[in-house]
Parts: structure tokens; sequence; C-alpha cells
């Protein structure tokens, strides 16, 4: 048989399924609502594009994409890799630090792709259970971390699923009292604005991953970046295969680099709404409101069920949870005329 043949990290194990989008609304995979490039930029975009030689193979390291994004973010070329996309970001690093066996660590509920990853490179991952506020007990991180010697501990802040931010006080605890390599995912921090970036500087063992997919609304681009110590990117860079990035990509991306003033109004919308929605939501019988501190709102409630069913019947798609997050829905914040739809099938549940 086939399956015979399969590593076994593949055999059985459940990995993640990115759904069909069948829907005329969809909010459930924390995307922007506008495409910034198409509705804003798209005479820049096509001037970009226009100038890429499709024939040729892009530069194998990225070198001006990884420049410019640097001069953004006040960095060093040398500290900046340019990924596909933020999940590449992760195999990255899971491909240099991790050799068999060797154990990753996050507290869950939280992005999915590290722990497959991880598995994946034939890893183990160890799962830190929040408690039934979603809240991490950061003591609980270090203990487990190190009474298995975790190579690796994914901090994502603000969280997905949960929004939870992780205090600076408990970064800088975790990298204190642990050997690990501590990888702090920013993929929502725009909507947040509080960035632990400068911690690379505070030790070699720190990597931030940023990505272009979500207050860029790139998300078709996928365009993420590894920021780290120059001696750890170095590193880093050696995991990653060269042309990586399109050179489609690579040029689009900067467009959106150069024109940073309109991403950020359009930043400052979605925040804007998501308290529209959330006074919304905090009418809902007996909810559980979880942080909001990105581009989504999370909240647990009896209603749950009905109101997700009421949404699909509607043609909205909203991210339901199984068992591990019963009675839980996380709703990405969409454009004002979306978001109208969904606060008019809310009021009508509550």
């Amino acid at each position: 048989m086939i399956k015979d043949m399969v590593v076994k990290a593949l055999r059985d194990y459940e990995f993640y399924q990115a759904v069909d989008q069948n829907y005329d609304v969809i909010l459930n995979a924390n995307e922007h609502h506008m495409d910034i490039l198409n509705e804003k930029l798209q005479d820049k975009m096509i001037e970009a594009i226009k100038n890429v030689s499709i024939n040729r193979y892009p530069h194998p390291n990225n070198i001006s994409l990884r420049k410019k994004y640097a001069d953004f973010i006040g960095l060093d070329t040398e500290n900046v890799i340019a990924t596909v996309g933020s999940d590449e970001g992760i195999r990255v690093i899971s491909d240099t630090f991790l050799e068999a066996g060797d154990v990753a660590v996050s507290a869950v509920p939280t992005f999915s792709m590290y722990k497959e990853i991880a598995v994946l490179g034939k890893g183990k991952f160890i799962n830190i259970e929040s408690d039934d506020a979603l809240s991490v007990d950061v003591e609980k991180i270090i203990k487990v971390s190190n009474e298995n010697n975790a190579k690796v501990i994914y901090i994502c802040s603000p969280n997905n699923p949960s929004g939870y931010i992780y205090k600076r006080e408990d970064i800088i605890k975790v990298i204190d009292n642990t050997k690990s390599i501590v990888v702090i995912d920013e993929a929502y921090m725009d909507f947040y604005g509080e960035s632990n970036l400068d911690l690379i500087n505070y030790s070699n063992r720190v990597i931030v991953l940023k990505t272009m997919s979500k207050a860029f609304a790139g998300a078709g681009l996928r365009v993420g970046f590894i920021l780290s110590d120059k001696e750890t990117s170095s590193y880093l860079d050696a995991s990653r295969l060269p042309y990586n990035l399109s050179s489609v990509s690579e040029a689009i991306a900067m467009v959106l680099l150069d024109n940073y003033d309109i991403v950020k109004e359009e930043i400052d919308v979605i925040i804007n709404e998501r308290e529209r929605v959330k006074k919304v939501i905090e009418k809902i019988d007996d909810v559980t409101l979880f942080p909001v501190s990105a581009n989504f709102i999370t909240f647990r409630s009896k209603k749950a069920e009905e109101l997700y069913l009421k949404l699909e019947e509607n043609g909205i798609s909203v991210r339901k949870f199984g068992d591990e997050l019963k009675d839980t829905l996380r709703i990405s914040i969409g454009s004002k005329e979306e978001n109208k739809k969904l606060i008019e099938v809310i009021k009508e549940v509550i």
C-alpha cells in the first residue's frame, strides 16, 4: 500500500484543511476585506509588474524586498529574510532548529501551523492548555519547556484565535528562564500597535515573524518575513530555498510598502469597525468576549450554534470551532457593508 511508504507523521495525523469560500460575505479567515491593490493602487501595481522579467528567476535572496522592508521597520537588510508567508517562515525555523525528536511548545489554542510543521519535520509538539478565559500561564510555559528541553517556543501575540496579548515582561521572562528559541509571531500586531520587535536585540534566541497577509491586504501574495539577530538570520537563511518568492509577489509587495499611508488608513477603518461590531456582540446573552486586539473578534455564547447556522443561512461565513472551543465563534472584521449584514443577523438572533 502507498500509505505504508508515506512518512509516519502524515499517515494518520489530521492536518488543517482550508475550506472553500462559497459565501457572499467571507468573515472566517482573518483576511483584509479590501483588495487595496486593485481598488487604490492598480496603476502602480500594473507598472511594477510590467518591469518584471517573468522569463527570469527572481533574485535568489529577494534583496530588493528585504532592503525595502528593513528600511520600513528600521533594521538592517541582514536582519531580514523574506518568506512565502509566515507558513514558510515557521518551516524555515523548524528546519533550522528542530532535529528528529526535538520539542516545540506553545500555549493553545493558537495558530495550527506551529504544530503541523513541527510534526512533519519529525519533531514533537507539546500543547500547553490555556485557562477557561483563554489566558496563558507563562510559568507553565517555562516549566514545560525546561522539563522537555524544548528547542522552540512559539508566542503568537496578538494570539489567533483568542486575541490574547502577551505582556512584554512575560515574554522577557520566558527568554530569561529558558534556553529555547523564542518565536514571537506578530501577524496581527498592526491592529494592536505595540510590537516586541526590538527584543531581537535583547537575545539572539529571539525571532519575530511578520506577514503582509493581514494589515497589508496581501494574503494572495504570500509574503512574510523572519526578523532576527544577524548571526541567527544567517543560519535561518541557509534553510531557506533560493528563489522562494516569485518576482511578481516581490514587486507588488514593494508597492504596498511604498504606499503605507493608504494601508494605514484602512487599518484605522478596520479598528473602528471592530469597535462597532464589538458593541453589538456584547449584547448577546451570557456572552464571554475574549480580548479584542486584532482584525477579528472571538467570543463564547450558548447562542453560538444558533448564530452560526443563521449566518450560514444568510451567506455569511464565520469561524466555528470544535470541542476544543465549544460554543465559540471567531468573526473577522469586514467592510462597513459586510459588517452591516453581519450585525443585522446578530440582532435577529439576540
